[in-house]
């Protein structure tokens, strides 16, 4: 019993993400990168993969998967985790941190969007497999890029300020006035 109430703050995170997802918003402009950075920066390992993994499934069950993409969106979203641990590890320097994190959410946008759009060019019969169904894959997949980059970005200074202000908040001590009468 104690674990799962220990295990209740992750759940609630991992049906929060998943329901996101699950509203209708933009394509593309969700928080799940954005959790996998913020968790590789914040939580436990452990955590930080379950996290942006867990509300991928729950969502997913769902929505539907693409037994084709699915297993490469995973794996791009689990390797997510490593930039921020990557970043994390410049905690003490604020501007090297916040540079970490920013192009680390830049580098993951960017890198997610190539694979997955060459993986879309290999495995769609809609693209022609020649150049012209290369440049027609990716220039069709922009405004999706667009939505993504702007989703990473918003979520993760979100999440990430979120923690910090509560984190600072929470440090700081009352002290009671003493009153000598």
């Amino acid at each position: 019993m104690k674990r799962l109430i220990q295990s209740l703050p992750l759940i609630f995170a991992v049906l929060m993400i998943a329901g996101y997802r699950l509203l209708p918003h933009p394509w593309n402009f969700t928080p799940v990168c954005a959790a996998a950075i913020f968790g590789g920066l914040y939580l436990p390992r452990w955590v930080a993969f379950v996290l942006p993994l867990g509300s991928m499934i729950v969502a997913d069950l769902f929505l539907g998967m693409d037994w084709v993409m699915t297993p490469v969106i995973y794996t791009l979203i689990l390797m997510t985790v490593f930039v921020g641990q990557w970043a994390r590890t410049a905690y003490g320097r604020k501007w090297v941190y916040a540079l970490r994190i920013f192009s680390g959410a830049l580098g993951a946008s960017a890198f997610f969007f190539l694979v997955t759009n060459f993986v879309s060019w290999l495995s769609l019969p809609i693209y022609t497999k020649d150049w012209n169904g290369f440049v027609q894959c990716y220039t069709m997949a922009i405004p999706f890029f667009r939505n993504a980059l702007a989703g990473d970005l918003l979520f993760l200074t979100a999440f990430v300020a979120s923690y910090e202000l509560l984190k600072k908040a929470s440090t700081v001590v009352v002290q009671p006035k003493l009153s000598i009468n």
